[in-house]
Parts: structure tokens; sequence; C-alpha cells
């Protein structure tokens, strides 16, 4: 639950900050494989799906 709540705060600052080329690294592996699927709608755990939506869409956005 950190992981994604940390990954949802950098996204969002290196968007306000208006950086588009950045490299996220993680050693969460089901956050990565979650992330990297097409279909957001089911994360790992409920408590997490507003970090994971709010990373995914800003992730979507930049050439992340």
């Amino acid at each position: 639950m950190v992981e994604s709540a940390a990954l949802a705060l950098v996204a969002n600052l290196l968007n306000q900050i208006q950086c588009r080329w950045y490299t996220n690294f993680s050693d969460n592996q089901q956050l990565v494989h979650f992330l990297n699927e097409s279909n957001h709608s089911n994360p790992l755990d409920w408590r997490i799906k507003p970090y994971t939506q709010s990373a995914a869409n800003l992730l979507s956005i930049n050439s992340s």
C-alpha cells in the first residue's frame, strides 16, 4: 500500500514540474504487473485503488 502511495506521489510531483521522461523502478512485482495491465479496475487490495488509479492515469499521460 505504501509503495502505491509513493508511486502516485512521485508521478504527481513529476507531472507538476512538467517532467515528461522518467523511469520508475520498483521491487514490488505485484504492483508492477498490475500497473502494466490494460485494466486497472480490480486492484490487488481495494484500499490502494485511489493511489493506483492516480498513478496509472499520470503514468499514461507521461512517457514513463
